[in-house]
């Protein structure tokens, strides 16, 4: 990297972290971080991604506390539409988890275009970005009758063969 990149990393220089955990007995492959901290010409989950379909094509990627809308939508670009196993919502009033059948009427996709259009409303993706700190995620909404409520996380599972 030239000075101006090395200029944009984060802490001690370090331009990207990624923290992942493969368990061969549950044939699962837990994504515990992915943060881009400099301006580089590397798209991290699809370097990520081809990597491990090399390597263990018949695993699960397990997301345990998805955030960032940008991650979400290239997991379902890439691998197509993943089981959400619980969402965390915070509101104007409260903090929920959601779990179990309390999902049937939840999904992915809602998510997404929720989020899209939350961001639309308010300037659009680029804004957002802009006023987001390096490193960081933008973050995921879901509107229903109550209102609208930030997604603080939730965990996901696919198949990594798509």
């Amino acid at each position: 990297m030239g000075p101006e990149g090395e200029a944009q990393c984060g802490l001690d220089g370090v331009a990207f972290e990624i923290s992942i955990q493969i368990d061969g007995k549950k044939r699962t492959i837990v994504l515990d971080k992915l943060f881009k901290y400099a301006d580089i010409d590397v798209h991290l989950f699809t370097e990520l991604l081809q990597i491990l379909r090399r390597h263990f094509p018949d695993y699960d990627l397990v997301v345990p506390t998805l955030q960032g809308y940008e991650l979400a939508r290239e997991i379902r670009r890439f691998l197509g539409l993943p089981k959400v196993q619980c969402v965390f919502l915070k509101g104007e009033a409260e903090e929920r988890l959601l779990m179990g059948d309390s999902l049937q009427d939840l999904s992915y996709d809602r998510i997404l275009e929720d989020t899209g259009r939350h961001y639309e409303q308010r300037g659009g993706l680029n804004e957002a970005r802009q006023r987001a700190w390096r490193g960081r995620e933008l973050a995921m909404f879901l509107h229903d009758e109550d209102g609208e409520e930030a997604v603080l996380w939730m965990q996901v599972r696919i198949g990594l063969s798509g």
